[in-house]
């Protein structure tokens, strides 16, 4: 199994996704994956804030799907509250997660045959740029016609200079308020200079979003609210 990079910087106040890929040859239809921050830091009382020691995400059950977004993709879209035991991370510090990947295969004493479990670590790096990577437009819920070349605008946040250098990202349309995404890209890849004019292509939808991602890292960005294409 490996992860999808082992040690990323990110920008602060930003959503994310790590994702892990099982070896070949493994039972994949039956894994199941949980990933898990494991920093330590003081105790905290009331609402969860980050310190910039201890975690800032809670554990999961485990789910079959072999990537988990932090904080989880509800409340990033904004259909959820952020709730207990998740905070965006706000400070200059290092996030440490460990996945744990299980095949789940029944116990078979006679054939020395049983689960397997696997497990690797993975370190992000978080620079606090002093704004959030976020999409900027559309910001409100627009209608846009299918088919029209429409601008899409995002806060880089510094995010295109070091330490983070992200030179390039990946402009995605969700038809379903931003859970699934369609297989062609908007844009497969464009500067990260904050805006990017887009082709739409001939679909209608009231719950479409744009993802703008990073193409050589884990952040990314969602517009805060669904829009409209018409056909």
């Amino acid at each position: 199994m490996r992860t999808s990079f082992s040690r990323v910087t990110i920008p602060a106040k930003t959503p994310f996704t790590l994702k892990v890929k099982a070896a070949k040859g493994s039972k994949a239809s039956g894994l199941t994956y949980t990933w898990e921050q494991f920093d330590f830091g003081p105790e905290q009382f009331g609402k969860l804030k980050d310190d910039g020691q201890g975690p800032i995400f809670r554990s999961f059950k485990p789910h079959a799907q072999a990537e988990q977004t932090f904080p989880h993709l509800a409340a990033v879209l904004g259909d959820e509250p952020l709730g207990n035991g998740e905070v965006y991370p706000a400070t200059n510090r290092k996030l440490s997660f460990r996945v744990t990947v299980r095949d789940n295969v029944a116990m078979a004493r006679s054939l020395g045959v049983g689960p397997n479990t696997a497990s690797g670590n993975m370190y992000v790096n978080v620079v606090d740029t002093g704004s959030s990577f976020a999409v900027t437009a559309p910001k409100s819920a627009v209608k846009w016609e299918a088919g029209s070349e429409q601008t899409v605008a995002w806060n880089v946040a510094q995010t295109n200079a070091a330490p983070i250098a992200c030179t390039n990202v990946k402009l995605d349309l969700s038809l379903d308020g931003g859970y699934h995404y369609l297989s062609e890209p908007l844009l497969a890849s464009t500067p990260n200079n904050g805006k990017a004019k887009v082709t739409l292509p001939a679909v209608a939808s009231n719950k479409a979003r744009i993802r703008v991602s990073c193409t050589d890292n884990v952040f990314f960005a969602v517009t805060p609210a669904n829009f409209t294409i018409l056909k």
